[in-house]
């Protein structure tokens, strides 16, 4: 029997035979790729290789690699669907193309001793319309009937770009054919126009795409013009597992081995057999999958969040506990799934034993943050539905109260309108449960208050739309009450479901049971919709974006060799072969421009890896370059980017490059300060702990790593503690050179952003009389000798910069010396400062806070009864205008929240109030006015007021209906200010 160990092993040693070089899968985590969520194809981690932009180890490579998409989420479980999986693929960068491609698919695919040994006949093959070589290759070559080819346009048979631009060209698939008792039972098409007839795209279950062959020979670039590749290249991709649902005669993945026994281990669990109804089948195979692959993206570092990579893994995730709770399932159950898994999977993908607790850590905390997500999903919906039953009962009078705000204002948008008619609700509420309770009121659920502003925004944008439809006649508020039930009341929108479910993790199913339940229905199209528009932004998280604009800019350099020799020496002598100057190449260059030049050997760094490019000087028998930075756009190419800062530069000048030494030290004590780290928080907190991205520059270092929650104090220390102790151990630092499987086969640690090459460095630090090195890295950079040469590491900080990911920052040698002299420095002064030794400052710092806390306190009881006493003396102060009491007064007050205090004092005890009231403070006016809700509905506005007065004090202001504050410098027109209020009222409502 072909199990999925044999098939994956088949298909990489026929390759391997073949002149293919072995790689090992990456990380599901595309390294430095910020264009890709996730490594969804075979061919990712070869992209620099296909872009010209790196030199591949071979010309020929093959792999199986880990891969995962987000498109098809929510059709898991349907028996054909698969968000993780395996992809075997063989690769041609520039090598062999169309003909030996087919050939060696073939053979592969019928071959008994080398490969699958399937049947010529039940093998069919689709072809892009036009590609006629192709075509004739399958037919005059291979010898497959014109009956087995089937041609289609580009939607099924042309492969990009995956972005705006990017590699593209025809592709050319194998399909199997499990038998007409498997499909539609229709006779195959007879031609391209033939929809009626069966054929291997019909979908109906007959045929499965076997194996697909991209030939990318054309680049596409934004207007969609396709220019020849210099180096037409081959990407295949067969998914593992359908390779094993047509070798193990399954026409359902999940029949095969890779699920059949997590299916029947989670059986047991549930005390079910999967098999017998498809609702519950499909639950299983939505755990399983799922389970799967949370797995496989935990133990690469992706932890569950709210955005990228990690919300994708929160979707998952709680979509798997949700299933797995229908069927009766209990908190943590994922977790035995998850451990059937890892011993399925860890001896082909040993790091998921490594990574065991940590996985299971991660998934417990999710299960236990699904539940609180469900509660607080389902007081949003309580709040939502309340204010539909509110509505239903007030309808007439709402309308009424606020036509004029709806019907000339932009209604959806309107914050004051929005906050009035939430407070409608609430008060009506209060006033209920009050009559009910016998007048003890609890406190409103700050989540069921979202829910009502969202309900209230819907109900807002039904109001808007309806009016804007029909020719509203303002009178007829019954007919406008009719509509709105039958558009709002009557149900839940799918736009509220999609809010519920997309950013609070709330079920939809929940959402339907909830409303009906309430006698309200859901629009579930509404729904649907919405979650199409959220996928085909997915989609677009699979784009391979194109770099054929830096490929074209440096080409004319053509010199794709540079030579560095910056691990040996500083200074070098070098030949200068290349100089842009405003991004064209030019012969030579003088004082004052900015340029960039390209050497045929040079010490210079390139950036890389996370180290910043070396600075430095390049001198001339004619001029001097300053160089402020060093890249490598290209494989093999290094471009130094400086200023001519004396006399010329000329092509095939004899130069001497010359890198800040300083510099490059303290940047090489970071760098191995970034090992030291890494290796340190790998045994403080666990073996997953992974690099997700660094900075090293020579006055500091940043270290991003994948990690659960942040580090306590403790772990803090004992992380800085365990750095420094290995830096006191002087261990040796070592370099050495392996091809990238033998390094990983060492235990090499490779996880951040290098690309597959040729040969890699390893760097290792360990004790000549260790057991193992502490720390075994691929990396490019440069480094110390001994960790001793590293000096002190010390920790600036730790912080989370989502995603799942935490990042510490800190300083090495001079830095943490420069660091440990300031901090000692201001330590002396506090000392001397409190006239106390060290070892009592902070015990006279801990006394001074209590004694000004204390102090606060009694200024702000203090205030209080300013506020008390003041508002006493105002309240004679209020005048009449048009019978509407008005304040506009200077006030005693020292800040502005006893300004706002006293507002709130004055406001209790009067109704129909209009106040402003004044204070400078540090030489700047301040206003805050007040106007009371029975006044809003007459037109009254405190923002207006504060805006038309602000002026004269030279200020702006803002704010609401309700309440509006402003501030100036024009200490001098305050008095003005306060003198329009009155007139303004009365200019606003008529007696």
């Amino acid at each position: 029997m072909f199990t999925t160990d044999k098939i994956r092993e088949t298909f990489l040693r026929f390759f391997e035979r073949r002149g293919h070089l072995r790689m090992p899968s990456a990380s599901l985590v595309p390294a430095g790729d910020p264009t890709l969520l996730f490594t969804s194809a075979g061919m990712v981690p070869f992209k620099p290789f296909f872009m010209a932009e790196q030199q591949p180890p071979a010309e020929r490579l093959t792999s199986s690699q880990k891969s995962f998409r987000t498109t098809d989420i929510d059709e898991v479980g349907d028996g054909i669907h698969l968000t993780f999986f395996e992809m075997l693929g063989n690769f041609s960068i520039g090598d062999y193309f169309k003909d030996e491609a087919i050939r060696l698919a073939w053979e592969f695919i019928t071959s008994v001793e080398e490969g699958f040994g399937l049947s010529k006949n039940s093998i069919f093959v689709t072809v892009y319309l036009e590609d006629e070589e192709t075509y004739g290759f399958w037919k005059e070559e291979i010898g497959i009937e014109g009956c087995n080819i089937f041609r289609y346009g580009d939607e099924d048979n042309w492969w990009g770009p995956a972005g705006e631009e990017g590699p593209t060209g025809p592709c050319t698939e194998l399909h199997f054919d499990f038998g007409i008792a498997f499909g539609c039972g229709r006779d195959f098409r007879k031609t391209t126009l033939d929809v009626n007839g069966c054929h291997p795209n019909h979908n109906c279950g007959r045929f499965v795409e076997l194996w697909n062959l991209v030939f990318m020979q054309y680049y596409q670039n934004t207007q969609g013009e396709r220019t020849l590749l210099k180096k037409p290249c081959v990407d295949t991709g067969m998914g593992l597992e359908r390779a094993a649902s047509v070798l193990q005669g399954k026409s359902n993945v999940y029949d095969t081995d890779v699920f059949s026994k997590l299916l029947s281990d989670f059986g047991s669990m549930v005390e079910k057999d999967y098999g017998i109804n498809d609702e519950i089948d499909y639950a299983f195979r939505v755990v399983v999958e799922h389970t799967r692959a949370c797995v496989f993206l935990i133990s690469d570092g992706v932890i569950p969040s709210n955005e990228g990579r990690g919300y994708v893994l929160r979707r998952i995730i709680r979509r798997a506990i949700r299933y797995g709770r229908n069927l009766g399932m209990t908190e943590g159950f994922m977790l035995k799934v998850a451990d059937s898994v890892i011993s399925q999977s860890s001896h082909v993908y040993g790091e998921l034993s490594d990574n065991r607790q940590f996985i299971l850590k991660v998934l417990d905390r999710e299960d236990e943050k699904f539940g609180q997500a469900v509660e607080r999903g389902a007081l949003i919906l309580n709040g939502m539905i309340g204010v539909r039953h509110w509505y239903s009962v007030n309808a007439p009078a709402v309308v009424d109260m606020y036509i004029k705000d709806i019907v000339e204002k932009d209604s959806i948008n309107n914050q004051d309108l929005i906050l009035r008619l939430v407070r409608g609700y609430l008060d009506q509420r209060i006033e209920q449960t009050a009559s009910i309770s016998g007048g003890e009121v609890p406190p409103i659920e700050p989540f069921v208050e979202v829910g009502i502003e969202h309900a209230v925004r819907k109900m807002l944008e039904q109001w808007r739309l309806l009016i804007n439809q029909a020719a509203y006649d303002k009178a007829d508020l019954l007919m406008l009450k009719t509509l709105i039930l039958e558009q709002f009341e009557n149900r839940i929108t799918g736009d509220e479901a999609f809010y519920l479910w997309d950013t609070h993790g709330f079920p939809v199913e929940e959402t339907l049971s909830i409303g009906k339940a309430s006698g309200l229905g859901l629009n579930l199209e509404e729904f649907d919709k919405a979650v199409g528009a959220h996928r085909e932004t997915a989609k677009a998280a699979h784009i391979i974006g194109g770099g054929m604009a830096i490929v074209d800019k440096y080409a004319v350099l053509d010199h794709k060799n540079v030579t560095f020799v910056g691990y040996e020496a500083l200074k070098q002598d070098a030949i200068v072969l290349g100089l842009l100057y405003e991004n064209k190449p030019v012969e030579n260059v003088s004082c004052g421009q900015k340029i960039e030049l390209v050497l045929n050997q040079t010490p210079f760094y390139p950036e890389g890896g996370g180290q910043v490019g070396d600075t430095g000087f390049i001198e001339g028998p004619n001029g001097v370059v300053q160089i402020f930075d060093t890249q490598s756009p290209l494989a093999s190419l290094i471009v130094h980017y400086g200023q001519v800062i004396s006399g010329d530069i000329c092509l095939n000048d004899e130069v001497i490059a010359t890198v800040d030494m300083r510099r490059r030290i303290d940047t090489a004590r970071n760098h191995s300060g970034t090992h030291i780290l890494h290796a340190s928080l790998r045994e403080v907190l666990g073996l997953h702990v992974r690099q997700a991205g660094s900075l090293v520059a020579p006055e500091r270092l940043r270290f991003d790593y994948s990690h659960v929650g942040p580090l306590t104090n403790e772990e803090l220390m004992s992380v800085q503690s365990l750095s420094n102790e290995r830096v006191r151990d002087d261990l040796k630092v070592m370099v050495h050179e392996t091809t990238y499987a033998e390094a990983i086969k060492q235990g090499a640690l490779a996880f951040f952003g290098d690309k597959y090459g040729e040969k890699v460095r390893v760097v290792e630090m360990s004790a000549s009389n260790s057991s193992g090195p502490f720390s075994l890295e691929l990396c490019g950079g440069t480094h110390v000798h001994a960790t001793g040469q590293v000096g002190p590491i010390f920790l600036l900080g730790e912080s989370g910069i989502g995603g799942g990911m935490r990042r510490l920052e800190a300083v090495t040698g001079f830095g943490a010396e420069r660091l440990f002299v300031e901090r000692s420095t201001l330590l002396e002064k506090l000392s001397n400062r409190f006239d106390v030794p060290h070892s009592e400052l902070e015990n006279r710092l801990n006394n001074f806070v209590e004694e000004l806390s204390f102090l606060r306190k009694e200024i702000a009881v203090s205030e209080q009864r300013n506020v008390v006493s003041e508002a006493d003396k105002l309240v004679e102060s209020i005048i009449q205008v048009n019978g509407i009491n008005v304040l506009s007064t200077r006030c005693n007050m020292t800040n502005v929240d006893s300004l706002r205090q006293m507002g709130d004092s004055l406001k209790n005890r009067m109704s129909s109030l209009v106040l402003v009231l004044a204070i400078i403070v540090n030489e700047k006016a301040l206003l805050i006015s007040m106007v009371t809700p029975d006044l809003v509905a007459k037109g009254l506005k405190a923002g207006q007021i504060i805006k038309e007065i602000a002026q004269h004090i030279g200020g702006s202001g803002g704010g609401n209906a309700e309440l509006a504050q402003a501030g100036g410098k024009r200490t001098e027109g305050l008095g003005t200010a306060l003198s329009l209020v009155p007139k303004i009222v009365e200019r606003e409502v008529n007696p």
